[in-house]
């Protein structure tokens, strides 16, 4: 088709008593069926809207149906021009060279749709202050479940490996190596985690100490966690705000090691498997999601990245979409329309798509490109 260019996004709607629905929004993502679309309708270049007669719409199912015979791959735009043929609704294919440039209501929407909103990335003013209480109510429930279960401490915990012991040794740990962290930062002076390197320090910091009995590192655990957020309790917003350097996770605000502390506690006390630790807080869950759809681009820089695995992924949770989109280093990431298409939609509730970051089995409903859906934890691994 000479003079044709691919445009940045395209969608084929409907027209309801609203306006234009658009059940399927694509945006560098499912070329083949804008090519189909463009041959059918006349679409060259720049931003247009072309309405559709009935016999245009079943051309382009025709011509685009035979890509089913790839049975690995959901056809998203397929099934959409099929309900529309079926639901014999007014038809229309909007296209987008720039969403800046929309010049009707059918662009316009469809420039809305392609829209990627921003997460943070870190915790600030209010959030800290709620996050700090979400912190406290875990710590408290943790140590209330620790104690009532005093006699099967040492027994194994669901983290391979690591019995309950190590958990609770771990745990008191970061909360003190938290607490000197702080008072370095603010001080204006770098501390690692580990100092003298992770490898070195930390395989000592998964025990008891010397002459310890279990009993005696619980009331440790608890005295330091509660030592943690009195400290934190005396910052202000402009202390969380402040932005620190750390050898292994680079630069971030202060506020950071507030959500990394909170995710300790939350999934670490339900690898416990005790009674009464048994899932994460919803509160926890819907703070900590965003954040780690955020710092999704820190995992991509990890030495054992697959930078390979490039395109596009929507996790959802049936309400809300986010779009995580690769090309080697390059990452976008953000809440897009529940309409926005990928190359690989994963869905489940959002305590399995935080699962799923965090690298804790989860039950997630996969399709799209096999690689890709399969792919996910080899692009983004860890934490």
């Amino acid at each position: 088709m000479p003079g044709w260019q691919p445009p940045a996004a395209y969608a084929v709607g409907g027209l309801t008593g609203d306006g234009v629905a658009f059940p399927v929004v694509n945006v560098g993502a499912h070329g083949l069926p804008g090519l189909v679309m463009s041959s059918v309708c006349g679409y060259r270049s720049g931003n247009a809207t072309h309405p559709l007669t009935r016999d245009q719409l079943r051309r382009a199912i025709e011509l685009l149906a035979p890509a089913e015979a790839c049975a690995d791959y959901e056809h998203p735009n397929l099934a959409a021009w099929r309900a529309l043929d079926i639901d014999e609704a007014e038809a229309m294919a909007v296209f987008l060279a720039d969403d800046n440039d929309a010049v009707d209501e059918p662009q316009r929407r469809l420039a809305e749709l392609t829209r990627i909103r921003p997460l943070p990335t870190d915790l600030a003013g209010t959030s800290a202050r709620e996050a700090l209480e979400l912190l406290d109510r875990a710590t408290a429930r943790l140590t209330a479940a620790v104690r009532d279960h005093a006699d099967v401490l040492e027994e194994p915990s669901s983290l391979p490996g690591w019995c309950r012991v190590t958990v609770l040794a771990h745990l008191r740990y970061v909360a003190e190596a938290m607490h000197r962290m702080t008072d370095a930062h603010l001080s204006g002076r770098a501390e690692d985690m580990y100092p003298g390197g992770r490898d070195k320090v930390r395989p000592g910091t998964l025990r008891l100490r010397p002459g310890e009995t279990v009993g005696e590192l619980v009331d440790s655990l608890e005295s330091t966690a509660l030592d943690l957020s009195a400290r934190w309790r005396g910052l202000s917003a402009s202390d969380w705000d402040r932005r620190v350097v750390d050898g292994e996770f680079g630069e971030f605000a202060l506020s950071r090691f507030l959500a990394l502390r909170l995710t300790e506690v939350e999934v670490h006390g339900a690898d416990l498997g005790l009674a009464g630790l048994d899932r994460w807080s919803d509160e926890f869950v819907d703070t900590m999601l965003p954040l780690r759809l955020a710092w999704l681009g820190l995992l991509r820089r990890r030495p054992d990245a697959d930078r390979g695995l490039n395109g596009s992924w929507v996790l959802t949770d049936g309400d809300t979409s986010w779009l995580v989109q690769a090309d080697g280093n390059d990452i976008i990431v953000g809440e897009v329309s529940q309409q926005r298409s990928s190359d690989c939609r994963l869905t489940g509730t959002r305590a399995a798509l935080l699962a799923l970051l965090l690298g804790r089995p989860a039950t997630i409903e996969t399709v799209g490109l096999p690689e890709l859906c399969h792919g996910f934890k080899a692009a983004f691994p860890g934490p």
